[in-house]
């Protein structure tokens, strides 16, 4: 403050050197042209669209999701057969013909017994009225005894061994017939055991298909990744051109900046009251920065 009631103020302003005034005019011409030019777009492509390999891919998915394989719809068909029963084994609760009662042995008995008889008539018996014949005894008590006797033995003989012989028959018929229950047995279940492991293979061939449907598509990603790097430089390429402009200005401007310095800050005193007037000057100076159209004068 001064005397005479007066006020003293400082008003500061940047002024550049005078080598760089023309420059700096370059430079804010420059910047107002790029800064009220529409700024372009990028009119490329910029999404690399799917391969041949992600469309036969992805056709070959669905119908595999669709309709499956052939070998993983059967082996699917065998599973859903066996949780429903399908496949018991007949064979197991058959029943041994031979087995328990014999239903055939009173045809065995009668048979044996008609062959005691048949042997008797033609054997024995006829032997024997020869022997009384000749002896002239026929119809003796002693012819009588001995026919009875001899037809007891005879009998019982044939008798012990045609029961014996048909027993082994009969026999020898069952153990066969469990041999081939047990042989239709193990067959159906053997051919059952590799019916299961088909199942299971079935249902590998189908994963097997899957992952070569994938790998497939795993190359069309490969191939469509590649295209996109190929898009994406040209877009960066395009986008540094775009900001080339501007690096270029910005480099200029940190360059002049430099050049200046704090040798273009000069101070000015103004004496007196300050009025509306002088105060609108200077807040004006103070707003116009260091690029106002006035600070060259």
């Amino acid at each position: 403050m001064s005397g005479g009631g007066g006020e003293t103020n400082t008003v500061s302003e940047f002024k550049p050197p005078e080598y760089t005034q023309q420059t700096w005019e370059d430079y804010l011409n420059g910047v107002t042209n790029l800064a009220d030019r529409e700024m372009p777009r990028y009119q490329g492509q910029v999404v690399a669209p799917m391969t041949r390999q992600h469309m036969i891919g992805q056709q070959q998915l669905m119908n595999l999701a669709l309709n499956g394989t052939a070998s993983g719809n059967a082996a699917n068909s065998m599973l859903y057969n066996t949780l429903q029963g399908a496949f018991d084994d007949p064979y197991a609760t058959t029943m041994n013909p031979y087995a328990g009662m014999n239903p055939y042995m009173s045809n065995v008995i009668d048979a044996s017994n008609q062959k005691i008889v048949d042997a008797y008539k033609t054997g024995t018996a006829a032997q024997l009225d020869r022997a009384h014949a000749l002896s002239r005894t026929m119809g003796s008590s002693g012819q009588q005894e001995a026919q009875q006797r001899n037809e007891q033995a005879l009998a019982e003989g044939l008798a012990a061994n045609t029961q014996g012989l048909l027993s082994q028959q009969y026999n020898a018929n069952a153990g066969l017939a469990e041999n081939q229950l047990n042989r239709a047995s193990g067959a159906v279940q053997a051919e059952r055991n590799r019916q299961m492991q088909a199942a299971g293979l079935g249902g590998q061939q189908q994963g097997l298909d899957l992952q070569a449907i994938q790998a497939l598509m795993a190359g069309g990603d490969a191939q469509r990744n590649y295209q996109q790097d190929l898009l994406n430089a040209s877009a960066q390429d395009f986008q540094n051109w775009l900001q080339g402009p501007y690096a270029q200005f910005d480099v200029l401007g940190s360059a002049l900046t430099r050049a200046s310095g704090g040798a273009g800050t000069t101070s000015q005193q103004i004496l007196g009251g300050m009025n509306p007037l002088q105060s609108a000057l200077g807040l004006g100076l103070l707003g116009a920065g260091m690029y106002g159209g006035g600070m060259f004068g």
